[in-house]
């Protein structure tokens, strides 16, 4: 996995270690529209996440954006279907949705999110995952 360095500058609000990324892509054409970062703080236990659009995905063009993060009750590597906490934002954003987070000691997480732009939708959802 390569993480990009602008990941590492600040967070985006998100305090703690990047330790995970997702591409959005968007259909069809392949597209890629940016990435779902999630970050871990170890002091607190919080997991946070932002969805950061790039140049494809319209950064600095104000348009939907959707970032989320969720506490699931389902094991590893399932389907998140009943989430028990969660944090969401979602709103016309010209660089990243979020920070969202969420305290899920003991749980395993999804992380999910979108970017709307130019007639396409690209989409990040992840099975539940980083249990602990």
């Amino acid at each position: 996995m390569t993480i990009s360095p602008v990941a590492h500058a600040g967070g985006y609000g998100c305090a703690g270690n990047l330790i995970d990324q997702h591409r959005a892509v968007a259909y069809p054409g392949q597209v890629l529209y940016g990435y779902f970062y999630l970050y871990y703080d170890p002091a607190t236990g919080r997991n946070c996440g932002v969805m950061v659009s790039n140049t494809d995905g319209g950064s600095g063009v104000s348009k939907p954006m959707v970032a989320g993060i969720y506490v699931c009750n389902t094991p590893p590597g399932t389907l998140c279907n009943s989430a028990s906490t969660w944090d969401e934002d979602a709103g016309n954003y010209k660089t990243f949705a979020g920070p969202v987070s969420v305290n899920a000691a003991g749980k395993c997480i999804s992380v999910g999110g979108s970017i709307e732009y130019a007639g396409r939708k690209a989409i990040v959802d992840t099975d539940s995952y980083h249990c602990g």
